[in-house]
């Protein structure tokens, strides 16, 4: 499963045997369990950036799963779960993949693309629903990616552009380097290079504001994105579920907490190899109070 501009594109059909070496691609819109959508179009800016968080996220993360042994032999077992439903219901006619198993020729490979599909998107989500806020740095490796800078860099950046800013204005007020005098050209690249020599303090001073504004702000734009993930954010587990008992027919709970057991330890090294975070009956009870909340409503 490939990231682009905020849209899940799955490719076409794999082998059973290579599905954790090619990922799929597809051009609809996904829209998961409890309101986690991946959108396929642009909103606002704001939107945007929080498209390109989505990308960020996926790249940092959902190729370590795909790489790691026992998560793959997870997501096998979950796919040998979904052959043995559609086995049974083309047997019997009945059962949660049915529809499936009703389908023939274009329309039946068209619903395994599908499916498959939603197979890459539980990786995807499973990394959310696992990636603890405890760890502060790996969020802040996060929010950074890309800059070339560390976070507490960042942090201290806007400082760094202050003081340019003075150097520059005191240089620009000297005698040798003021640029009215010491560019007498009367080219109009001389003309434009005085002008934008005398606003370069004012512009590192407003691009400064900015940077430090802005890195204030990235905490909780990401925050209201991944959402609070101290023991793994219950209504991104409880998609999981969902998003497996869609693919496989049942919510196959022993198997879903080896799914995201396996990818706790990838991507929260500092986990207590011990004792797994996740446990069956977990997913089962985060389900149970979702439903309670929801009749509620």
């Amino acid at each position: 499963m490939n990231y682009r501009c905020g849209t899940i594109r799955p490719a076409r059909h794999a082998s059973r045997q290579n599905r954790c070496d090619e990922r799929s691609r597809d051009g609809s819109k996904k829209r998961m369990m409890y309101g986690l959508t991946v959108p396929s179009e642009p909103e606002s800016r704001q939107s945007d950036f929080k498209r390109k968080m989505f990308g960020d996220f996926y790249q940092m993360n959902v190729p370590r799963l795909l790489a790691d042994r026992r998560y793959c032999e997870a997501l096998k077992t979950l796919e040998r779960r979904r052959t043995e439903a559609l086995q049974r219901a083309e047997k019997s006619g009945k059962g949660p993949l049915s529809w499936i198993a009703a389908k023939t020729g274009e329309e039946r490979r068209d619903c395994e693309r599908t499916m498959a599909s939603l197979m890459d998107l539980v990786t995807f989500v499973t990394a959310v629903g696992v990636t603890k806020s405890a760890n502060k740095s790996t969020d802040e490796k996060l929010w950074s990616i890309g800059t070339g800078k560390t976070w507490k860099a960042l942090q201290e950046f806007p400082h760094r552009l202050q003081n340019v800013a003075r150097e520059i204005e005191q240089l620009n007020q000297s005698p040798m380097f003021c640029p009215d005098r010491a560019i007498n050209a009367k080219t109009p690249s001389a003309h434009y290079a005085r002008i934008q020599f005398s606003r370069l303090p004012g512009t590192l001073r407003m691009y400064g504001t900015w940077v430090e504004v802005w890195t204030k702000k990235i905490p909780a734009i990401m925050g209201e994105f991944l959402g609070r993930r101290s023991r793994g954010k219950a209504d991104t587990l409880v998609a999981v579920s969902y998003l497996i008992a869609l693919v496989t027919g049942r919510f196959n709970d022993n198997e879903a907490a080896e799914l995201l057991n396996a990818a706790d330890l990838i991507l929260n090294p500092e986990t207590d190899k011990g004792e797994p975070r996740f446990h069956p009956q977990t997913l089962a009870d985060l389900r149970s109070r979702r439903k309670r909340k929801s009749n509620k409503i």
